[in-house]
Formats: structure tokens, C-alpha cells, sequence
């Protein structure tokens, strides 16, 4: 019968093993360190640099960066719709401009016919799917549709082969984890240019969606 410590040693063990392989697996990976980046590494969607930043997670705010992704890839246009008198009253609305859902990824193809449930004679606003999801039943649905979106995100990384499996862990090959420096470095010369601390919820557009 195995005690704690037995199992903890051996947890330790497979731990500095896993490291060591991982080690010489980068060992002749070119690393241009201390590079500054000034414009986005790739074109790249939005969701899956944020996956490939976090490795596990993709962030459920990454659905709102993709439609303005989609809108300067022109499937949309987006016209601002300002109530000077009753800013609660402001709404974004999309207006599609391209209806051919093949985008390359799974994932944006997911997104553009999900939200074509909402359009009305083309087009959809924020504050109108605001009000159609505050039901329980379409807030369900609406809920379920982004975790498939979510898992749609992830399969995408697998079919562009972000990972490679090392003692039956997924880590970033080479050339995802050279990308992956290459957008931290990035959002690292955004942060010093607009001197901004929380880069992920004031910068978005500026990030992903500006290419």
C-alpha cells in the first residue's frame, strides 16, 4: 500500500523528468530575446492568441474582440448609435457585409453563424442581444452556444498543431511557443506605450483586432 510520501516522491520524479525532456526538446529552439515588437506577429484570431498566451484557457471576453476581429476582416461594418441625452441608450450595432461563413477556422465559422441568429434584415446590436438573452431561456442557450464556441477555439489549435505531447502532457512546440513570445512581447510594448496596467480589458482593439 502506497503512503503520501511514496506517492509525492514519485509525483516529483515524473515532474523533474517531464521538465528534463521538455529542456531538451527546446534545447535548439532560437529564442530572439529582449526583441521588442511593435506590430502583431501574426495574423492570427484573437481567441486562439489568447490561448496560446494561456495555454488552457481561452477567455470568454475573446468572443466580444472576435466580432470586431470579423468586422475589420469585413464581415461586418459596425455604426455606433450615441443618445447624448441617455448614454444607457448607446449600442453598437453589426451589419453584415460577407455571408461566406468560410473563414479558414472553425471557430470564426462557429461565431458567424451563431450570431446570424440574432441578425434582423442583416444586422444585430449589442443592446438588442442584451434583451433577448435576459430570458433564462435564451441565456441558456446563449451560455451553451459560447462554450461550444470555446471548444470550436481549442480544436483550432489542435488542427494548426500547437501542441506536442511529452510524457502524455500537451506542450507548445517550438514554433507556437517562439509565437507565443513574440505577442507577450507585444502587449509588453502596448503596456509601455499607452502606460496602461490592466492591457487585457482597455486594449483589446488595439491588440487583435487592428491588423
Amino acid at each position: 500500500k502506497s503512503d503520501g510520501g511514496s506517492i509525492t516522491i514519485s509525483f516529483s520524479i515524473n515532474e523533474s523528468k517531464f521538465e528534463k525532456e521538455v529542456s531538451e526538446y527546446r534545447k535548439d529552439n532560437a529564442i530572439l530575446k529582449n526583441e521588442i515588437v511593435m506590430e502583431p506577429p501574426s495574423d492570427l484570431p484573437p481567441a486562439l492568441v489568447n490561448l496560446l498566451i494561456n495555454e488552457k484557457v481561452v477567455s470568454k471576453e475573446m468572443m466580444n474582440v472576435t466580432l470586431f476581429y470579423l468586422a475589420n476582416k469585413g464581415y461586418y461594418s459596425i455604426e455606433e448609435k450615441i443618445n447624448d441625452s441617455n448614454k444607457e441608450e448607446n449600442d453598437l450595432i453589426f451589419i453584415r457585409r460577407n455571408y461566406n461563413n468560410k473563414t479558414g477556422y472553425n471557430h470564426l465559422d462557429y461565431i458567424l453563424t451563431w450570431f446570424s441568429d440574432y441578425e434582423v434584415n442583416g444586422s444585430f446590436s449589442i443592446k438588442q442581444i442584451k434583451r433577448l438573452v435576459s430570458s433564462e431561456s435564451e441565456a441558456n442557450k446563449f451560455v451553451n452556444n459560447l462554450n461550444k464556441w470555446i471548444a470550436e477555439v481549442k480544436q483550432d489549435a489542435n488542427s494548426i498543431k500547437f501542441y506536442i505531447r511529452i510524457r502524455n502532457k500537451n506542450i507548445l512546440t517550438n514554433r507556437w511557443f517562439n509565437e507565443k513570445s513574440l505577442w507577450i512581447s507585444y502587449k509588453n510594448y502596448l503596456k509601455n506605450l499607452y502606460s496602461i496596467n490592466d492591457l487585457d480589458k482597455r486594449t483589446k482593439d488595439s491588440l487583435f483586432s487592428k491588423q
